[in-house]
């Protein structure tokens, strides 16, 4: 079953939308295009031959200008699985950007995921995910763009093995032919 919804004025972007999947696990290996919907947990249920039940709800909001631009998008996904347990996830991202010269740009973008893994047989897994992202942009010419990007990520966890920090710095060089 899935529902969407979709209005657009002239400045902002509504979205919604809501899905319900069954799939049994060797589907769910078989087919690529539905594993960005199923991710296979980190310490979670242990992947057998069982039914997998997901409901996801999925929204968002964007305000547009003619040099700037504002992205809000959440999620919530419940997926329970026939033998092995449960996962929730929540999350939003927050997304901001201004073209401040003719060819140059800046983007400021905010993120969080929870996941709540009750799986059956071990011991109950939690963990938040945080992440910001600052990046300046410039079009050299209509076939060649820059950019650099630096991101800090954090992940904080119930096991001690799946926490992490991670700093990125990324310059980019995009050319078409």
């Amino acid at each position: 079953m899935t529902a969407a919804f979709c209005h657009r004025t002239r400045l902002t972007t509504w979205q919604a939308s809501y899905a319900e999947y069954v799939i049994t696990f060797p589907q769910f290996l078989s087919n690529q295009n539905l594993n960005a919907t199923y991710p296979v947990p980190i310490g979670g249920p242990v992947p057998t031959n069982e039914v997998i039940t997901t409901k996801l709800a999925q929204g968002s909001a964007n305000l547009h200008y003619s040099k700037t631009f504002l992205t809000l998008t959440g999620f919530h996904a419940d997926t329970k699985y026939q033998l092995s347990g449960a996962q929730e996830v929540l999350g939003w991202t927050a997304n901001w950007g201004w073209r401040f010269a003719r060819h140059t740009s800046s983007q400021l973008t905010f993120g969080w995921q929870t996941i709540d893994n009750r799986p059956v047989l071990q011991p109950k897994f939690t963990s938040d995910f945080t992440f910001v992202a600052v990046g300046l942009y410039r079009t050299i010419t209509p076939h060649l763009n820059t950019g650099l990007s630096y991101w800090h990520m954090e992940q904080t966890a119930n096991e001690a093995s799946n926490r992490y920090s991670d700093d990125r710095v990324t310059a980019s060089m995009f050319i078409t032919f």
